[in-house]
């Protein structure tokens, strides 16, 4: 019950709209102290002018901007803590204070200070949104009720605006105002939800497909280098061993060329699967097109990559005698390198294994050479 309840009254503020709550809380909260010292100012010089009106409360006013200020210091530690929602719920709390104990000093001013109620409903419905302005309606709906009842209570005040059918009415008018602006606040804040969750939703698919091979489903070259980005600057900064292997399947083009390009399709699809089998989940396996792959290997030596290549080889070979004699031996050729301490950008890395690959392929099928076979510099271990 308290889970789905906090569900309901305490919506997640998704990070979408996490800066324009933000900026309307500290809003809210500057116009709140800024009408606090508009407030007292005004009481001090009708005071010095002696122009105070029979009947009216001075110390009300000052202790109703006095809760104003102290719940917009408050509201404004909360929000700086990220703690928007309670300071939305802090902040229309105030206002909702306020103007009931208005009402409650002055009832026969419940036709001017009824629309006061307005505004906890649209703080609290900007800043936290959701279903946590019907409370604050419900509330406001019962203020002003008591608030007219005890006005047409009141001997000197039974005229028309406090007879039945005038007070039935308002009453009735101001209900509609609330729960109006209520649900109008709730929808729209559930709209906004629905279509930033749709946009996140496209955005994320569209990020996928940016990042992936259609055909294999493997990472593409540009995940292959954003991700290299990333592990080049931690291995360079951590002085931490990096590796990446350049594969290139040997004789693909006589497969594609005997059996057609939609086999050779599927042989693609499971060379990708069989390959990325028999790697770590902090590895990167990525299609650069054509036959050629690449993995990405953090956290690991030159020696550690030459290990990899053995194991993809393997299991390129198991992968291979599951499509029977008819189609050739799959195999292929393997370029490693590691970071260097020389390495100005992560070009000199990428270069260093595509050499070494087009070594390994000079050499003859089924070949694993590395950067130390280059005249390159020597990786740091």
């Amino acid at each position: 019950m308290i889970p789905t309840l906090q569900a309901i009254f305490v919506p997640r503020i998704e990070p979408e709209e996490r800066t324009y709550r933000a900026r309307l809380a500290q809003g809210v909260i500057w116009i709140s102290l800024g009408l606090a010292a508009l407030w007292w100012i005004v009481d001090l010089l009708l005071a010095a002018l002696g122009e105070i009106p029979q009947g009216y409360l001075l110390w009300v006013d000052a202790a109703g901007g006095g809760m104003l200020v102290a719940l917009a210091v408050l509201a404004r530690r909360a929000s700086r803590q990220g703690r928007l929602v309670a300071a939305g719920y802090l902040l229309a709390a105030g206002y909702f204070a306020l103007v009931t104990a208005l009402l409650i000093a002055f009832p026969h001013t419940v036709f001017l200070y009824a629309a006061g109620y307005l505004l906890p409903i649209l703080i609290v419905g900007g800043i936290v949104s959701g279903a946590s302005v019907y409370p604050f309606a419900v509330g406001a709906i019962a203020g002003v009720s008591v608030a007219w009842m005890r006005a047409s209570a009141l001997p000197l005040e039974a005229s028309a605006p406090f007879e039945v059918f005038s007070g039935t009415t308002f009453l009735i008018a101001q209900a509609v105002m609330l729960l109006g602006a209520s649900l109008l606040l709730h929808t729209f804040s559930s709209h906004l939800r629905d279509t930033l969750s749709r946009l996140r939703t496209q955005t994320e698919q569209l990020t996928e497909l940016a990042h992936t091979d259609s055909l294999t489903g493997l990472a593409n070259r540009r995940q292959l280098i954003e991700k290299l980005g990333r592990e080049f600057a931690r291995a360079r900064r951590y002085q931490r061993p990096l590796s990446l292997i350049f594969l290139d399947l040997d004789g693909f083009k006589a497969i594609n060329d005997r059996f057609g390009h939609m086999f050779g399709d599927e042989i693609l699809r499971g060379v990708g699967m069989s390959l990325r089998a028999v790697l770590r989940s902090t590895d990167l396996l990525a299609r650069f097109g054509g036959d050629e792959f690449a993995v990405l290997l953090p956290e690991t030596t030159l020696e550690g990559s030459q290990n990899v290549a053995e194991k993809l080889r393997k299991a390129l070979a198991s992968y291979g005698h599951q499509l029977g004699p008819m189609v050739p031996q799959l195999t292929f050729c393997a370029g490693a390198s590691q970071i260097a301490a020389s390495d100005a950008t992560l070009d000199d890395m990428l270069s260093r294994a595509d050499q070494a690959m087009y070594l390994a392929k000079d050499t003859g099928k089924a070949h694993t050479r590395t950067q130390r076979e280059l005249t390159q510099p020597a990786a740091v271990d």
